[in-house]
């Protein structure tokens, strides 16, 4: 531990247990490295921590709210870690987690709804490249296994396995375009939670 740092190494703040200090400084205060009990991890200023401001994540404030806990959970390629920012009209943005190693700061009902599944990077794999080797890449809940001899206007067919175990052959375009990010058992899903 550095001189005149303060070490709080392992202490509990709310939620959040502080783990090692950070090289980086903000605003003259040490960055500590925290664990939240929901799993994330988060940098904090150690004045935030010891006098209180900050005691979690932000999974606190946003379950205070009502706003359903996306933490950890699998979009396509991102994962989403923890809710960043709340806007005035109430949608959430979140940090997230690429396949690719990038992160991403993105709106939660683009996350729910499928309209936003990387950090761009599934868009530029897909894009022009009709032939693409897609075996073992992630679509949603779909993972592209091998090509088949079957075609579609140029377009190739992918066997793919399902998240839920099916299977199923779909055309690599629909794969690339976030068209189908399952073997239907998110249709079926979204279907009977509105009944």
């Amino acid at each position: 531990m550095r001189k005149n740092i303060k070490d709080i190494s392992n202490q509990q703040f709310g939620r959040l247990t502080a783990r090692y200090p950070l090289l980086l400084r903000k605003r003259g205060y040490v960055l500590w490295h925290c664990e939240c009990k929901c799993g994330n991890e988060i940098d904090v200023i150690s004045s935030s921590l010891i006098n209180g401001n900050t005691k979690s994540c932000g999974c606190l404030k946003y379950a205070k709210r009502g706003v359903k806990d996306l933490s950890n959970q699998r979009f396509g390629r991102l994962i989403a870690k923890y809710p960043i920012n709340i806007k005035k009209n109430g949608s959430i943005y979140w940090y997230c987690e690429c396949d690719c190693g990038k992160s991403v700061e993105v709106l939660s009902r683009n996350l729910c709804f499928g309209s936003t599944k990387s950090c761009g990077c599934l868009k530029r794999d897909c894009v022009g490249r009709r032939r693409r080797d897609l075996t073992n890449q992630r679509f949603g809940r779909l993972i592209a296994k091998h090509s088949t001899s079957k075609r579609k206007h140029g377009s190739m067919y992918w066997y793919c396995e399902c998240d839920c175990g099916k299977s199923i052959e779909v055309l690599s375009r629909t794969l690339c375009s976030g068209k189908t990010r399952s073997c239907g058992c998110m249709r079926r899903e979204r279907r009977f939670s509105k009944e």
